[in-house]
């Protein structure tokens, strides 16, 4: 009775490097209602050379390919609850043609590709700068002698 598979609609790879792909991840809720979500899911491979422009280097290029292994994701969804059996292939027609109207266009703009670089490579710096954080405040901890000796305010 109930749906839960990850359908592909449709997929290309537009001018900036940026493929995407839409994905029917709908699923029957009650015997004649749908939940209905659409997802889009961009993907782009970025180069070494692209992450050097935008400002990575040493560890920061490392921490960035541990964690994107060369391909940034971005992932947005529309969605419809309790759809009637009978409308949900118009709905999902629908949500489609919403995202290819309302988002293509912007994202299809190479200014979007450099803006997602640029934003990921941000939060590497900033997850680097707190990781280091962390690592000084336990590294400040080892040199702990133990809990502090407050005997002599409790004389007899």
């Amino acid at each position: 009775m109930k749906d839960y598979s990850e359908k592909l609609i449709e997929s290309r790879t537009l001018d900036n490097g940026i493929t995407v792909s839409i994905f029917d991840l709908g699923k029957q809720v009650a015997a004649d209602r749908w939940y209905i979500k659409i997802l889009c899911r961009l993907e782009l491979p970025v180069a070494d050379d692209r992450l050097g422009a935008a400002g990575l280097h040493g560890p920061e290029l490392e921490a960035f390919r541990q964690r994107f292994n060369g391909v940034l994701v971005h992932e947005f969804a529309k969605e419809r609850h309790f759809v009637d059996d009978r409308l949900k292939d118009e709905v999902i027609a629908e949500l489609v043609a919403t995202l290819n109207r309302n988002s293509m266009n912007y994202v299809a703009n190479p200014v979007f590709a450099d803006n997602l670089v640029q934003q990921k490579v941000e939060m590497v710096k900033q997850e680097l700068k707190v990781r280091q954080g962390l690592d000084m405040v336990e590294h400040d901890m080892d040199d702990d002698e133990g809990p502090a000796d407050f005997s002599a305010c409790f004389r007899d």
